[in-house]
């Protein structure tokens, strides 16, 4: 579960990094877009075909305005663009604009469609993790079990234990009272002994 948590915010981060170069690399071309403008007064549909097919010697296969970045709001684009610009657009940039708005529409609907998956993926890490929660629980009472069966046997051997030592200590008391008897009987029969000689004297 951890890995997977780790794995997925890792992914996030790099995704996080890209969206940055991309946007960087946006502004960049934006920059240069607008540049063109200003010396050549406007593009036409030929400019757009040109980016569309890598800028003329630049990145092939990949147009200043033809990706999108993943996280760039369309509202930016709006932004972006003055009402003067927009009010004297030409038929062909509105062409342009239209294909950059579709892209990115492209964009953000593949970002949504990566969203859900990481939010399946959540919901599917939260049940393993309940799952794994449930199986720790019955670990845990079977555990509390054992460590009452143990507690009671521990027990019985204690009680076994003491009865044995009292037994034992009862036993030893009986054989010194009987070697205390046998004392006084050999010190009697000495003591008549020694009478019975005197008295032959």
């Amino acid at each position: 579960m951890n890995s997977k948590r780790i794995e997925l915010m890792g992914k996030k981060k790099e995704k996080k990094e890209e969206e940055k170069v991309e946007e960087e690399k946006m502004k960049e071309q934006k920059k240069e877009k607008e540049e063109k403008k200003k010396e050549k007064g406007g593009e036409g549909e030929d400019d757009y075909e040109k980016e569309k097919e890598g800028g003329g010697g630049k990145e092939r296969g990949r147009g200043k305005l033809g990706s999108f970045p993943r996280g760039y709001i369309v509202k930016e684009f709006f932004e972006s663009v003055s009402r003067k610009e927009l009010a004297g657009a030409s038929q062909r940039n509105d062409h342009l604009k239209l294909q950059w708005l579709t892209d990115g529409l492209a964009e953000l609907k593949a970002e949504v469609a990566e969203l859900q998956n990481a939010t399946r993926a959540n919901a599917e890490a939260n049940a393993h993790a309940r799952t794994e929660v449930a199986d720790m629980k019955r670990d845990v009472a079977s555990l509390r079990n054992l460590q009452t069966k143990i507690a009671g046997k521990v027990k019985n051997v204690e009680a076994k234990m003491r009865a044995s030592k009292e037994e034992e200590e009862e036993e030893e008391e009986e054989v010194e009272e009987e070697e205390e008897e046998e004392e006084e009987e050999e010190e009697e029969e000495e003591e008549e002994e020694e009478e019975e000689v005197e008295e032959e004297e």
